[in-house]
């Protein structure tokens, strides 16, 4: 008896040391660093353990795959940077719930502990160089680079991956909320990046005056004269064009959208009465029916159907108007070449509609015309979707008619 007693005092310990230095091993082994699988992560940064795209100083201290708990203990930040407060990870293809903190840009929460230090420039240097852009309907000055799809060569310098320069970050960023079909809940509009995590924002360009609103034409109080001179009580009324890719400075006016405002007072339902205010030494002028115009006719090319998109069906392009009834054809002269801004290109053949590449982009949705990320439904609204998605109402009026007549597809 006291011989078994002696040898379990003895190999006990021994067992013990033995279990914990395999522990030890088995942990180092699945901590070891390996190259990141994260989209945009620094070429210097490892994944390890529980780790993507962490310094490889910290790998000794992330949690393996198998363990609960970290095989060192946590060291005091000496520099005691702000910047360790977590924030969520804006590392494309991180794991939702993963963050960013300190040195380390994708780290489940537990492990901020270990990442002393700031935040390393992000986006990270190195990538691809600025390609023609491959998107449908993107302008042709346009390119990709990193993973930015149709974006102007200036603002690669923010795109993950696009080998550009890196920029300062903003202090104090204005945001909100997204209003991208199908963005994530807690994503945000800033500056010129729409449906990002807040935590991008600084790198946004213009994020400084993202609080800019887009003019709203539908509102009353964006209507404004463009005409002064009024005719016997009656004065023209136009507002900026609401038609899609109408050339900067065209107006919509009466029956006419998208003209030079010049050619309003040949639109019918421009002029509206007006009355000019009285005053004690003028009494209220009676208004009276609107003259006639009697312009002059000036040659114009024959009029062929518009390649404005949403133009209605049974307007025509005709000189520098581009969407206008056909009788108002007789007062839009020029040529092409004599437009004050340029016309819109006529739009490429309508590919087939294909699984979205937008990064984010709920499963099931689609590109389909000028549109990236949509419902299969919502392809028929598409400008230059193809027309085997445009469906019928089943009263049978198309589903392409809008509120000034029939729509060209």
């Amino acid at each position: 008896m006291a011989v078994t007693k002696l040898l379990a005092g003895l190999l006990l310990p021994c067992a013990w040391a033995s279990l914990r230095v395999a522990d030890v091993n088995l942990t180092r082994r699945l901590a070891e660093p390996r190259p990141s699988t994260i989209t945009g992560c620094p070429a210097d940064y490892k994944d390890c353990g529980q780790c993507r795209c962490v310094p490889p100083t910290v790998c000794s201290k992330c949690p393996a795959e198998t363990a609960s708990k970290p095989v060192a203990a946590p060291s005091a930040d000496p520099s005691g940077d702000s910047h360790n407060e977590p924030v969520p990870s804006a590392i494309i293809g991180c794991p939702r719930g993963f963050v960013d903190c300190g040195s380390c840009q994708c780290v489940p929460r537990s492990s901020c502990q270990y990442c002393g230090g700031s935040r390393p420039p992000f986006p990270p240097s190195g990538g691809s160089e600025p390609q023609p852009s491959e998107t449908p309907g993107c302008p042709a000055s346009y390119v990709d680079c990193g993973t930015c799809r149709c974006v102007p060569e200036s603002t690669c310098q923010w795109c993950p991956g696009s080998g550009t320069g890196v920029p300062g970050p903003i202090e104090t960023v204005p945001t909100r909320p997204s209003d991208v079909i199908g963005c994530p809940a807690s994503y945000v509009d800033c500056g010129t990046c729409r449906c990002v995590p807040e935590s991008t924002c600084q790198w946004c360009p213009g994020a400084e005056t993202a609080t800019t609103e887009e003019p709203d034409f539908d509102n009353e109080t964006n209507v404004t004269d463009t005409t002064e001179t009024t005719t016997m009580g009656w004065h023209i009324v136009s507002r900026p064009s609401e038609v899609p890719l109408c050339p900067r400075g065209y107006v919509d006016c009466g029956t006419c959208r998208c003209v030079p405002e010049s050619s309003c007072q040949w639109c019918p339902g421009a002029w509206v009465p007006g009355v000019p205010s009285p005053t004690p030494e003028t009494p209220t002028p009676v208004p009276r029916p609107v003259p006639t115009p009697t312009p002059t006719p000036v040659p114009s090319p024959a009029p062929r159907p518009s390649e404005v998109p949403f133009c209605p069906r049974n307007y025509k392009d005709c000189g520098w108007c581009l969407c206008v009834p056909e009788s108002t054809c007789q007062w839009c002269g020029g040529e092409q070449s004599e437009l004050p801004v340029p016309r819109p290109a006529p739009p490429s053949p309508a590919p087939a509609p294909r699984p979205s590449t937008i990064i984010g982009c709920p499963a099931g949705y689609f590109d389909c015309g000028t549109c990236m990320c949509v419902p299969r439904s919502s392809c028929q609204w598409c400008p230059g979707a193809s027309p085997n998605f445009v469906q019928n109402h089943t009263d049978g009026t198309d589903s392409r008619d809008g509120p000034y007549g029939p729509l060209r597809v």
